[in-house]
């Protein structure tokens, strides 16, 4: 198996494309919930949300959707209101231009806006790849309890893009599930289990037709408050990808999570040591052999809020964690000073888990940041 591993930091800033040109656009900001949902004040009342039928929740599911919708270049901007529950990631053509919404509460729920200008003639392609994360997610994320998923299009883009006009389809990606809190290495919550490939590089898919959910908003004689998904613009920046590889690989063992090994002198000078530091460092892939376990400190050299990336070819049957650290632990499970490592390990980590299934190319990442100064991560081939 090779591998390649970044982090996506990010950064407050605007995304800038070949072709086409995204900048973030703030609508006049709301005060009061006066007449939400009751009657149509803003754009985005006029788009209805989508989900795709027969999702089951609960469980370890973590159901993941990506829509899709066809439409024409035209000789004007297009301007779109997005939201999702919980978070999208949406791609024009192939590239991914926003993530969102901003973390709001059912009842005063964020939507974001951009304007897309440069758009050539022809037939472009928009997408959203959205996760509904549940109960397990990050608790500082709050649901209305369902999935769903809503866009406003301006203008000439209206009948094809805007969520219940527009013909959006809908595919369910099978690559996600919960991890669980039995592991006694885990304090944190619960982590991600990520099959096959990441949900942004998912091809093999099955295309149905999006089904409303939630109807746009309309004029309600009787006052009756339709509860969930209120809508308010966003008033703050959104945070934008930034690639990189930061600090350098300290140590490396033949081992695999395994959370009663402490790091010596003689991880530092290990061969793996220098290959995985040369792979973060000038990107020269590291080949894994079948029946092995080893796994490899990184440093950070300070702390970051980021997205894991991880690119792999082949490893069918094999897996890789992904662990965070603050700061290693002693013996006595002490922390100390979070810059050593020698004669410590790391214990209570927040950590995703990824399983190749052999395919020669596979992106995997996960829907929410994680953070800190350092990353474990461990490697079991078949």
């Amino acid at each position: 198996m090779k591998f390649r591993i970044l982090l996506l930091l990010p950064l407050l800033g605007v995304f800038g494309v070949s072709a086409f040109e995204v900048n973030q656009v703030f609508r006049e900001e709301r005060f009061t919930r006066g007449n939400v949902n009751l009657r149509p004040l803003q754009e985005i009342d006029n788009a209805s949300w989508i989900w795709p039928d027969g999702v089951v929740y609960g469980g370890d599911s973590r159901p993941v959707v990506r829509f899709r919708a066809e439409f024409e270049g035209r000789q004007e901007p297009l301007r779109l209101d997005v939201s999702a529950d919980a978070r999208f990631v949406l791609i024009l053509d192939g590239r991914e231009i926003a993530r969102g919404p901003h973390k709001g509460f059912p009842e005063h729920w964020y939507y974001q806006t951009y304007d897309i200008t440069g758009l050539n003639d022809g037939l472009h392609t928009l997408e959203a790849v959205v996760f509904y994360l549940g109960e397990a997610g990050p608790s500082s994320i709050m649901s209305s309890g369902r999935g769903g998923f809503v866009l406003k299009a301006s203008g000439g883009y209206d009948s094809a893009l805007t969520t219940g006009r527009g013909k959006w389809k809908a595919a369910m990606v099978p690559c996600m599930s919960y991890g669980t809190l039995t592991d006694p290495d885990t304090m944190t919550g619960f982590g991600n289990i990520v099959r096959g490939t990441g949900f942004l590089d998912w091809s093999e898919l099955t295309w149905m037709e999006a089904s409303v959910v939630k109807a746009k908003v309309t004029d309600d004689e009787y006052g009756v408050h339709d509860r969930g998904w209120s809508l308010f613009p966003t008033e703050r920046l959104d945070p934008v990808n930034r690639r990189i590889a930061p600090g350098s690989i300290r140590a490396a063992q033949n081992a695999y999570a395994a959370t009663n090994l402490l790091y010596s002198l003689q991880d530092v000078k290990r061969d793996w040591t220098a290959r995985f530091d040369a792979l973060l460092k000038r990107g020269e892939p590291v080949t894994v052999p079948p029946d092995s376990e080893v796994r490899f400190l990184w440093d950070f050299g300070d702390y970051y809020c980021a997205y894991p990336q991880l690119d792999v070819s082949r490893g069918a049957g094999s897996s890789i964690r992904w662990a965070w650290t603050e700061g290693l632990y002693n013996e006595k499970a002490m922390r100390g000073n979070r810059s050593e490592f020698i004669g410590k390990r790391v214990l209570r980590s927040m950590y995703d888990t990824f399983l190749p299934d052999g395919r020669e190319r596979a992106s995997f990442t996960v829907p929410w940041w994680k953070s800190g100064r350092g990353a474990e991560i461990s490697v079991k081939t078949k």
